[in-house]
């Protein structure tokens, strides 16, 4: 087992200097370009959460004075359940809504959160964030401010040990995925609850090796027997 084992971490090396060169760039801004406020796009597996940031982007002055947002989904596969915020936040206003209001005395510029929810993911599949305004007012003469939102989504995807991108497959990829993480050289995995393939409490090089290891055919399912 342990010449396995050596075997397998050393070709893990060699996966994770592949998918450190191919990790993607990121966003820099959305996607139209211009001030905006967005959600973003988020994984996550069912009986986890989604943490999703209600964020301003590229705000020019005078400023964002004051806000009245709301994001609606699809309550049959996720289900907004508490907000952190510095203004007013409701995650229940209805059934499939959540809103978030405030007010800035100075305007908000730049890139700022308003508001973070927390979503469960109750079930597979994909629910939009449907980003809308009742109100929004800029500088001092409270002026509607040409903002464009931009809406975002939420895939719920099921438990799949091993499975740490969430593309539904186990495979290489998802092994170096863990070794960069336990490595320091990710934060977060895209689904981190698969990543314990060994239920021992903690994601490790052992993991990986284990990942590896089924994807070879050595072990018949993770966790292993």
């Amino acid at each position: 087992m342990e010449a396995i084992l050596k075997s397998v971490l050393a070709a893990l090396g060699v996966l994770v200097m592949f998918a450190v060169a191919a990790q993607p760039a990121g966003a820099g801004g959305p996607a139209g370009g211009g001030p905006a406020i967005r959600t973003g796009d988020y994984l996550a597996v069912v009986g986890s959460h989604a943490t999703v940031t209600l964020e301003t982007v590229d705000i020019a002055e005078p400023g964002l004075t004051s806000w009245g947002l709301q994001i609606t989904f699809d309550p049959a596969i996720v289900d907004a359940v508490s907000c952190l915020t510095a203004e007013l936040c409701n995650p229940s206003f209805a059934e499939g809504t959540a809103t978030a209001t405030g007010t800035s005395e100075d305007g908000i510029t730049g890139n700022t959160t308003l508001a973070v929810f927390s979503f469960a993911c109750l079930a597979p599949g994909t629910s939009t964030l449907d980003l809308g305004a009742a109100a929004m007012d800029a500088g001092p003469a409270g002026a509607v401010p040409d903002i464009r939102l931009e809406d975002g989504s939420i895939t719920c995807v099921e438990a799949v040990p091993g499975d740490v991108d969430c593309d539904g497959v186990v495979n290489a990829v998802d092994a170096a995925l863990v070794l960069q993480f336990v490595a320091g050289l990710l934060d977060d995995l895209p689904c981190a609850e698969n990543a314990d393939v060994n239920a021992d409490g903690d994601v490790t090089a052992v993991d990986a090796a284990l990942i590896l290891q089924f994807v070879a055919g050595l072990i018949p399912a993770l966790p292993p027997p």
